[in-house]
């Protein structure tokens, strides 16, 4: 909750309360990714939301929520060039 206050525009967005507002809230980390990537400039036609659960296809992908720690890890890292012109 407070990261997302510290680090994203207009947080809220992402955020509902299907369990009511006393409950913990959920938070869209698809969409608040996506936005943070359109906000750096990346068009939306780039962006791709494979919309896999990790948490329910251990198989294929890790998932520390779901195996509850004991599993390995992995990272991505993307960078912007400008354009030649």
């Amino acid at each position: 909750w407070s990261m997302a206050h510290a680090k994203l525009n207009d947080p809220e967005r992402f955020f509902t309360f299907p369990n009511g507002p006393a409950a913990k809230p959920y938070f869209n980390l698809w969409a608040a990714n996506a936005a943070q990537l359109r906000e750096g400039g990346v068009l939306s036609t780039n962006i791709e939301i494979s919309g896999i659960d990790t948490a329910k296809a251990t198989v294929d992908f890790f998932s520390h929520r779901a195996e509850q720690g004991r599993c390995g890890l992995f990272t991505m890292i993307a960078w912007l060039t400008p354009p030649t012109v």
